[in-house]
């Protein structure tokens, strides 16, 4: 996966810096997915997260590296198979994105932050 670069919006910085998204610690259930700028120390909040959505991801995740390991070989009976089970798990996945989905807009509709 590349390095993501972002550009700082303090106007006195202004500095692009390579994307290190954090977590913060758990509060009233959520935790604050932010970045922080390494040159002026300016935080940038992205989202809040729950247990909820971080265990759909990590099913995601899991799914996501059952997909890559399905091997689609052209030839045989096997292909039908593979590929079946390769667009379960797509499914599969896409089910829990859009479940995810609508847990984080509930969960960040409630809580509007600024950033400093």
């Amino acid at each position: 996966m590349a390095i993501q670069k972002v550009k700082c919006e303090n106007k006195d910085c202004a500095k692009v810096f390579a994307l290190n998204v954090k977590v913060g610690p758990e509060v009233d259930g959520k935790f604050e997915v932010y970045f922080v700028c390494p040159f002026c120390n300016k935080h940038y909040h992205a989202y809040f997260e729950n247990i909820q959505t971080m265990s759909i991801q990590d099913q995601i995740n899991e799914l996501n590296s059952q997909v890559q390991n399905t091997r689609i070989i052209k030839k045989g009976m096997n292909f039908a198979k593979e590929f079946n089970k390769r667009q379960d798990y797509l499914e599969k996945i896409n089910k829990l994105k859009d479940r995810k989905k609508l847990i984080l807009e509930k969960i960040n509709s409630k809580n509007k932050i600024k950033s400093s």
